[in-house]
């Protein structure tokens, strides 16, 4: 998927402050290492899955609204003038079935807050797939994956990404794929905090599901 040009609208922090207090917002930490630097914000899906979000990036629905500063803007790159950290908030406009690849590749994605409703998904496989500067996942605390069935290579190539503890308590009861789940992510040095996830191990995929890791218990959870 090319890179396409930022158009941007201007809507006031007001509007952008009324639409945290609806929900459906997520607030996601960018950071750039130079000036005027292109960065992908939502995912790159170079595997040709059927997204929901996909109608968003080719501008046929507006199933997402992205704001930086104020602004509404259009497309999945932006050019940050200047380096450093960049807040975006991104508003869910419907509810969500398949959130499969929707961060893959965004290698600038540093932290997510917020909330987003996820109650009604069961595909979250490749969602932040080689995000590899993610390192805050609070966000995620709030995630419902109640009536997730897949969740292979969620975070693959998450190679900062350090404290799983905000989905310890995540209901994965339903799930059946969650191979290669944090693989690669070689900055992980336990899964202690989801040690305890109650997985129906009969039948379900586990490989390779922490392979890469800084920790050698890949085992432990099979």
């Amino acid at each position: 998927m090319g890179c396409s040009s930022s158009i941007s609208m201007e809507v006031g922090e007001n509007n952008v402050q009324k639409l945290s207090e609806l929900g459906q917002v997520l607030s996601l930490e960018y950071e750039t290492d130079s000036d005027n630097e292109n960065v992908l914000l939502i995912g790159n899906d170079t595997e040709g899955s059927t997204n929901d979000y996909i109608s968003f990036l080719d501008g046929e629905k507006n199933d997402f609204e992205l704001y930086y500063n104020g602004k509404i803007i259009k497309g999945p790159y932006y050019r940050f003038d200047k380096k450093g950290t960049h807040s975006i908030k991104l508003k869910l406009n419907k509810l969500i079935h398949d959130f499969s690849f929707m961060f893959y590749n965004c290698v600038k994605l540093k932290g997510i807050e917020g909330y987003i409703n996820t109650s009604e998904a069961n595909k979250f496989s490749w969602m932040f797939g080689n995000c590899s500067s993610l390192v805050d996942i609070s966000g995620l605390r709030s995630f419902d994956v109640s009536n997730g069935e897949y969740f292979k290579y969620m975070f693959n190539g998450c190679t900062s990404l350090k404290d799983i503890s905000p989905i310890k308590n995540w209901n994965v009861m339903k799930g059946i794929d969650f191979s290669g789940m944090f693989k690669n992510c070689k900055s992980l040095k336990n899964f202690k905090p989801i040690k305890f996830w109650d997985i129906n191990k009969d039948g379900v995929m586990l490989e390779q599901m922490f392979d890469g890791c800084g920790f050698n218990d890949n085992n432990d959870i099979k």
